[in-house]
């Protein structure tokens, strides 16, 4: 594995992942972190494995589930969102994240706004956030 690289596209997995989705990563030369066993990745080992190798920025973009899960870890201190002129809907639905429910909104993640625009002329809102701790 070339640790080179500290831009650009690094998939984070299990250790215990089929070793076919390694090999298909292998052949696209797309960097790769494993970190943890079982059912789920340990996130703050991956961010750790990552840092080590000198990755000081990280976007997520696999959805709901992983979001959900890094914020319900306290691995989040930006938050960027790009709200689209849409209204969906839906009890089974994903949010932006997906995770245990709080059991009181003292709970919730307090964001503070950092910057907005209007993106294009259909009406789409770009929001920038840091996490307040």
């Amino acid at each position: 594995m070339d640790w080179g690289q500290t831009e650009g596209l690094v998939v984070v997995t299990r250790e215990n992942v089929d070793p076919s989705y390694i090999e298909q990563l292998e052949s696209k030369n797309i960097t790769y972190v494993q970190a943890g066993s079982g059912e789920h990745i340990d996130l703050s080992k991956a961010l750790e494995m990552l840092y080590d190798r000198g990755f000081r920025r990280l976007g997520l973009s696999g959805g709901g589930s992983i979001n959900g899960a890094f914020l319900r870890g306290g691995l989040i201190d930006e938050v960027s969102i790009v709200l689209a002129p849409l209204a969906i809907g839906g009890k089974k639905t994903p949010t932006i994240f997906d995770c245990d429910d709080l059991s009181s909104i003292l709970e919730a993640t307090k964001l503070e706004l950092l910057e907005s625009k209007t993106l294009g002329d259909k009406g789409a809102v770009w929001l920038y956030y840091r996490i307040i701790t």
